[in-house]
């Protein structure tokens, strides 16, 4: 299960991911599946979330390709 965070914020949007998996496992699953996502825990001094929170940037892409994202992150993730 995931929460979005801003997504009226234009370019990118915030993915709270409620697993167990470190932000590093997510990243590298998303990578070996063909989607490149972004680190936020450089952005955190203290207060860190209790979750790992991922950066997705859509500004290059088109519908489909957003729409095939969100299916190989969802492979990536759920296996």
């Amino acid at each position: 299960m995931i929460s979005i965070i801003g997504e009226q914020s234009g370019l990118h949007l915030l993915v709270k991911v409620h697993t167990e998996h470190s932000e590093e496992w997510l990243i590298q699953r998303a990578y070996n599946n063909g989607v490149k996502v972004y680190p936020t825990s450089l952005y955190f001094i203290k207060n860190k979330p209790d979750r790992p929170i991922i950066k997705l940037g859509f500004s290059n892409l088109s519908f489909d390709e957003i729409q095939l994202g969100v299916n190989l992150l969802k492979k990536a993730w759920l296996e």
